[in-house]
Formats: structure tokens, C-alpha cells, sequence
């Protein structure tokens, strides 16, 4: 084989390997938008959903602290202002959507008949599946299965 043809042959395997590597760094790219774009929805649907989130998680709190359905009001003020949440990273479940973990907590005063003042901790995650192409989520479950109500002292 001439030097020409060698040379032609070398031209054209480094122009497979540099457009191979393009496409490679190009796809990789595209699922971290995704996964981005699934966290950023995440976040904003509990933005979005504030009301349905005290609503579960006081449910949650009564229902762990006896005498404590008594004070739904006080508690869901209570829950209002003192809500934090952490978020999973995105798990791809199939083409464009995601599951995100996001567990929401929070922490409540209460004077209790007999009891007294306590204090308490509450986490309730929720799962949330995520189309991150359309921008939403599409279900939303608690999982009461980790849910945590515990005492502070």
C-alpha cells in the first residue's frame, strides 16, 4: 500500500474516533439536562402543591401523636413555616421520565391534654414521577412506609 492510501486510511479512523467521541460526550450531555430538567420539575411541583404537602403531613402527625388530631389547625400553621425538603437524585425509569424522592420535613410545638408541651420532628417522603420533556409531574404518591414522627427533647 502506498504512503498516500496509508495516510488516507489514518485520516478517516481519526475522523470515525473524533465524531464517535462527539457523539458519545453529546448523549451523555443530553440525560444530564434530563435528569436537570426532572430535578428542577421536582422541585417546582413542591412548590406548586404547598397546601396538598401540609395537608398529608399533619394527617401523618395526628395520626402518630395520640391527642394530637385534635390540634390540626395549630399544627398545620406550625408545619407552614418551618417545611424543608430534600431531593434524590432522578432515576430514569424510561424515556424522558424519572422517579425523584422528595421528603418534606418539619417540626411542631404542641401542649397535649395530659402529655404536656412537646416537641416534634416529622419526614414524609413523597414519590414523584416525572415526565422531564413535558415539565411535570405526572403521579405523586406519600410513602408513609419511611415517614418519621419522633419526639424532640
Amino acid at each position: 500500500m502506498s504512503v498516500s492510501g496509508r495516510t488516507s486510511i489514518m485520516r478517516a479512523a481519526a475522523i470515525v474516533a473524533v465524531v464517535s467521541l462527539t457523539c458519545i460526550l453529546a448523549c451523555g450531555g443530553g440525560e444530564a439536562e434530563e435528569k436537570a430538567q426532572a430535578l428542577e420539575t421536582a422541585r417546582s411541583w413542591a412548590d406548586e402543591n404547598t397546601q396538598v404537602v401540609v395537608s398529608e403531613i399533619v394527617a401523618f402527625i395526628a395520626s402518630g401523636i395520640p391527642g394530637a388530631s385534635l390540634l390540626d389547625d395549630l399544627i398545620a400553621e406550625q408545619v407552614v413555616k418551618l417545611l424543608t425538603w430534600e431531593f434524590s437524585d432522578p432515576v430514569k425509569t424510561g424515556e424522558g421520565s424519572y422517579a425523584v424522592l422528595a421528603t418534606v420535613s418539619t417540626s411542631v410545638e404542641l401542649d397535649l391534654p395530659v402529655v404536656g408541651e412537646k416537641g416534634y420532628r416529622a419526614s414524609l417522603p413523597f414519590n414523584l414521577r416525572v415526565d422531564a420533556d413535558a415539565g411535570e409531574v405526572t403521579g405523586w404518591s406519600p410513602d408513609i412506609s419511611q415517614a418519621d414522627v419522633s419526639e424532640v427533647e
